[in-house]
């Protein structure tokens, strides 16, 4: 093994036990690996051949281990926003070491470059958490044995260093709510698009990407169902058919599709338009200000209060094979809604109905 211990990379085939097998280093004073031992000679240097054609003559840097994990998550054709969260993440944990050979990316390496990005103050624990676990997911990516570009995850043993905020109670209360809802309707009936963005938010729980890629044929059955089919989705899971619970929004909607085309789109905009026009909204209304995701955790928790089941809420809102809805419970339905609801169930149940009655 004279050869395979001299630094460079190649693949050579050595006698080992009852068969042959081949050791490999893909770079440049990269790691030596050794495959499983094959029974015949032949086989072994079938493997050495596909092993030689992927070497490197240059050595690996972190940069560039970044750049072939975004050509392939490209290749697998994920969406464009989910490539840069994971590039960007990756680039701003790993940024005093992107020239540096792969090599130095020692688990007490890591664990070092986190925590001085988490001690930092310049990020808020839900953001280093999220780079910490697209980290990971890379480790693992750069130790599987497809490439074994690293012997193992770096990462992996890395903890989370604090508490990510609790935004669940970030919604409007009720009778706010309500006047938020009765400023848009009035606004969206004399034409006002943002109005009317800001309205689905709030009463139908859609994510600013999906209301801008809704199409006029999405809107069905003279606006009572609405269908989330947009091209570029956040997942396969968030396409769904909703009802439009609001009769007040479905008359706007079906106005909304006049003279369009089945494909086109009835909101001609980027994504951070329903934001802008929900604060726009929340201002004339004279309601404390909100964002779209606000008025996602707005109808989280009052569909939880009324008693809606947490595995339709999980559909409705879009969470996909989520039946025990952890990301609405984590993220948007404010504590004790969820009780209150059950509460309210368990009472319509004992006064048979009385209430409703009432």
């Amino acid at each position: 093994m004279a050869k395979s211990r001299q630094g460079g990379a190649g693949a050579w085939i050595y006698r080992y036990r009852d068969g042959w097998r081949v050791f490999y280093r893909q770079q440049p004073g990269g790691v030596l690996a050794g495959s499983r031992v094959f029974p015949t000679k032949p086989a072994a240097e079938t493997l050495a051949d596909e092993i030689r054609a992927q070497i490197t003559t240059t050595r690996r840097t972190v940069g560039s281990a970044i750049d072939d994990y975004k050509k392939e998550m490209e290749a697998r054709e994920l969406r464009a926003m989910t490539v840069w969260g994971a590039v960007n993440a990756l680039r701003r944990l790993l940024g005093d070491v992107r020239d540096s050979p792969l090599a130095v990316l020692t688990p007490r390496r890591c664990e070092n470059l986190y925590v001085a990005l988490a001690t930092s103050g310049k990020y808020q624990p839900s953001s280093h958490h999220m780079m910490l676990r697209w980290a990971k997911t890379w480790g693992t990516w750069l130790a599987h044995s497809r490439r074994r570009w690293l012997r193992e995850n770096p990462f992996a043993a890395i903890e989370k260093i604090g508490e990510r905020a609790d935004h669940r109670s970030d919604a409007l209360r009720v009778s706010e709510a309500r006047t938020f809802r009765e400023k848009a309707l009035a606004l969206a009936s004399k034409g006002d698009d943002g109005a009317l963005g800001a309205l689905i938010a709030l009463t139908c729980s859609l994510r600013p990407s999906e209301i801008v890629q809704i199409a006029a044929r999405d809107v069905d059955d003279d606006g009572a169902v609405l269908w989330v089919a947009g091209a570029t989705l956040k997942t396969r899971n968030t396409r769904r058919p909703l009802e439009v619970a609001d009769v007040e929004l479905r008359p706007l909607l079906a106005r909304r599709t006049d003279g369009k085309a089945p494909a086109d789109r009835l909101f001609p905009y980027k994504a951070p338009w329903v934001r802008e026009a929900a604060a726009r909204i929340a201002e004339a209304a004279g309601v404390p200000p909100v964002d779209a995701r606000m008025l996602r955790r707005t109808f989280a928790t009052l569909a939880a209060r009324r008693g809606r089941s947490l595995d339709d809420l999980a559909f409705s809102m879009g969470h996909g094979a989520d039946a025990s809805a952890r990301t609405a419970q984590r993220h948007y339905i404010a504590p004790g809604a969820r009780e209150a609801g059950a509460a309210g169930r368990v009472l319509g149940v004992l006064d048979g109905g009385k209430g409703k009655r009432r």
